[in-house]
């Protein structure tokens, strides 16, 4: 049976790790040394010693060459199942149709902290890569690509964002908490105050000349029932905000396809956020505040950095 990309690695690690060549190098100097204390000797030892030298070089350059192959392989494995399971559907790859998003088992079991298809990808490549300062690097000589590492940290801070206590306090599970609060409208051709309408399934707030009213809190669980909607009251008229092609964006994947559409995603800091969106027909915009540690996930942004890379070893 043919060995796996990740059992090669295992096995191309283990002799290094292992100190199989190292060793064998010592010995080798050893008997060169203990040989060449007697003239007589000398050549003989000489002579040894490169028999012995040749093959563990050869060996050590097998070992150097099957590596890089071998990690860009397993490399490529794991970007084929992480694609088929999360990366080409919906928010991860915005072209895909906003109803073909991953199921919630698929979700878990790419990205749940330590139970993940990710947590094992991560093992495997435990000689080579490590986890300091909030951020995957190169561990050891052998060079790793910048940008694997880059989609390694980023995959990593998605996972332990998104994964939370459940309501009991219990296991781990799908879970960002935030809320929102429309901003006075900023609209240059208009002096006329306006009012933005936000509704999401826990209840509608709005923002006019009084003062701008925060929602409830939201929980996004990957349930069915969120939705979404943005509208902004001129003059009169009832104008929509186009954050979705319909009127209001439903489903599990609702925050995302929420502030897709937006065009500026600002971080205040760490856990407040001002994302705006055009007001359709005139020059204004309008604008939210998003609050919630875990929020800056909805940013678009974010997903175009989980895009996974397969090539490990730097070029």
């Amino acid at each position: 049976e043919e060995a796996s990309a990740e059992d090669r690695i295992g096995e191309a690690a283990g002799i290094r790790d292992q100190g199989v060549l190292s060793e064998a190098e010592e010995a080798a100097e050893d008997l060169r040394r203990e040989m060449d204390r007697w003239p007589e000797g000398r050549a003989l030892a000489n002579r040894l010693s490169y028999l012995i030298e040749v093959p563990i070089r050869q060996v050590g350059d097998l070992v150097s060459t099957v590596e890089p192959i071998q990690l860009d392989a397993r490399g490529g494995e794991f970007c084929r199942e992480y694609n088929s399971l999360v990366g080409s559907k919906y928010p991860f790859d915005p072209s895909a149709p906003e109803t073909d998003g991953p199921t919630i088992e698929d979700f878990a079991f790419m990205f749940k902290p330590g139970q993940s298809s990710f947590s094992t990808f991560l093992n495997e490549l435990d000689p080579y890569v490590e986890y300091l300062g909030y951020e995957w690097v190169q561990r050891g000589e052998r060079g790793i690509n910048p940008e694997f590492l880059t989609f390694l940290t980023n995959v990593e801070r998605f996972s332990q964002a998104v994964f939370g206590q459940d309501e009991a306090g219990g296991e781990e599970a799908v879970r960002v908490e935030f809320y929102l609060m429309p901003l006075r409208p900023q609209a240059q051709s208009f002096d006329e105050i306006q009012t933005i309408i936000l509704y999401t399934k826990d209840g509608t707030t709005s923002c006019d000349d009084r003062d701008c009213r925060a929602t409830d809190l939201i929980t996004w669980d990957l349930s069915s029932d969120m939705g979404m909607h943005l509208s902004v009251h001129l003059e009169g008229e009832d104008l929509a905000v186009p954050v979705s092609d319909s009127t209001v964006v439903e489903g599990p994947w609702a925050p995302f396809q929420f502030f897709a559409r937006a065009t500026a995603w600002d971080t205040e800091d760490r856990d407040r956020h001002t994302v705006r969106w055009p007001i359709r027909g005139t020059d204004g915009e309008v604008a939210v505040n998003v609050y919630g540690e875990s929020s800056w996930v909805f940013n678009p942004g974010v997903l175009n950095g989980l895009k996974c890379i397969p090539e490990i070893v730097s070029r």
